[in-house]
């Protein structure tokens, strides 16, 4: 099964859904392939760039989006120091998550409305890693621009619960081994993981984020 990329998503309202053990998309027991479209190469300075913070001052960020990263994608954070980044998964849940100085973020972020610094000048950019639509369990094949590609490395989704923000993803991420460079279209074959904790939290789209 081909994951559909919907071309537009709404940020205005939440789309999570609590203990998610089947969406019509995923065939139970069934591999699910996920297309990434073609994201662009990961860029440490594509949000904020050396971009002078004052702690306790947030730092408004206007149309950053991950236009290019259906599910998202992680935030790095340059040597300036640390920040606090506030934003939404491409649910439509609200995410925040603390990033120190030259540390690369491990949430996927589908917009970001601002970012907390702590001190000093920041730069702030798109990483290399990619939201994923569902939680997964395992990642079996990846398909760039139409030929097998070696898998990539595939992050579960973090079982934490409650999140915070400086948990993982509640999805998990991907790393492709196909370059990111906004012209290679990027598939990827993954185990759909459906499994509830011990409070009956998680499913398909893993523990509500935070």
């Amino acid at each position: 099964m081909v994951q559909r990329v919907a071309s537009f998503r709404n940020r205005r309202y939440s789309a999570y859904v609590p203990a998610m053990g089947y969406a019509a998309d995923v065939i139970h027991g069934a591999a699910f392939v996920v297309d990434f479209l073609t994201p662009v190469a990961a860029v440490a300075t594509n949000i904020l760039n050396a971009v002078a913070g004052v702690a306790g001052t947030p730092l408004t960020v206007f149309g950053n989006d991950t236009a290019d990263a259906p599910y998202g994608r992680n935030v790095t954070n340059g040597a300036g120091g640390g920040i606090t980044v506030r934003g939404k998964d491409y649910l439509g849940q609200g995410v925040s998550e603390t990033i120190g100085a030259g540390a690369a973020g491990k949430k996927a972020f589908k917009w970001i409305d601002g970012i907390d610094p702590f001190t000093g000048a920041v730069s702030v950019g798109w990483g290399p890693l990619l939201g994923l639509p569902y939680r997964m369990a395992a990642v079996m094949e990846e398909i760039g621009n139409g030929v097998e590609a070696a898998p990539g490395a595939l992050v579960p989704g973090s079982l934490v619960d409650p999140q915070t923000s400086t948990t993982g993803d509640p999805r998990g991420t991907y790393a492709p081994t196909t370059p990111l460079n906004g012209s290679n279209r990027i598939m990827a074959k993954f185990q759909p993981y459906n499994i509830l904790n011990a409070n009956g939290n998680g499913g398909l789209h893993g523990i509500q984020a935070a």
